[in-house]
């Protein structure tokens, strides 16, 4: 394994520095790297006013993450949190309907009212609605996804370590799922856009055993 890459914010605000200290007690010498401090410098770099507005899953806003990450970046940001407590569940439905569009809308109106310029889509999930958030945010408000800056953190990483593939060359992947195998499958080819292939379930410890070993 070249590198760990926490594709989730939860598990990034949670987990990510046992994560890396369980990494650096074994001899694979392999980094994790999460989402959430790529999003925080993009944000911060995008706001205008110094006031930063954060939608995420009830786990990742109440671990303060993405405003611990802000404010190391630029102390004097202001940050904006909201709790979206069904927001994740209602697009692992699949139905885009009034219904969904009503939660986007109470969970945007206290960043409207609270005056962000800026926006950060604190989970993976968020970004396949992302022109409903746009719309309830205004048009003027910047929204933030983690995806294009964690992949080029990745990217550098593994170039400055000379672990990065030869352009000429395809890749493959492999998924593991601690849940219903089918379900990921299906949800999976319709949010990637790409046919998974098989996935094989494994149980939450076999699958981080599989990724960091055991400790030294």
């Amino acid at each position: 394994m070249k590198l760990l890459v926490v594709a989730c914010n939860s598990a990034t605000a949670a987990a990510l520095p046992v994560l890396q200290e369980r990494l650096m007690e074994t001899t694979l010498g392999v980094e994790a790297l999460g989402v959430v401090q790529p999003a925080a410098v993009q944000a911060v770099a995008a706001t205008r006013r110094g006031r930063v507005g954060v939608l995420g899953t009830p786990a990742t806003v109440a671990t303060g993450a993405y405003a611990t990450a802000i404010a190391a970046t630029d102390p004097f940001v202001e940050v904006v949190s909201v709790s979206c407590g069904d927001l994740a569940m209602r697009i692992e439905a699949g139905t885009i309907d009034d219904a969904l569009v009503a939660a986007v809308r109470g969970y945007c109106a206290p960043l409207r009212e609270a005056g962000v310029d800026t926006v950060i889509l604190g989970c993976t999930h968020y970004p396949l609605v992302k022109p409903i958030l746009q719309r309830m945010l205004g048009p003027d408000v910047a929204v933030i996804t983690s995806g294009a800056p964690h992949a080029r953190q990745v990217e550098h990483v593994l170039g400055t370590r000379g672990l990065d593939r030869p352009g000429d060359r395809e890749g493959s992947y492999g998924f593991l799922c601690t849940g219903d195998t089918a379900t990921f499958r299906q949800q999976g080819t319709r949010f990637l856009q790409l046919p998974l292939g098989p996935v094989e379930h494994v149980t939450l410890g076999a699958a981080l055993e599989r990724l960091v070993g055991s400790p030294a």
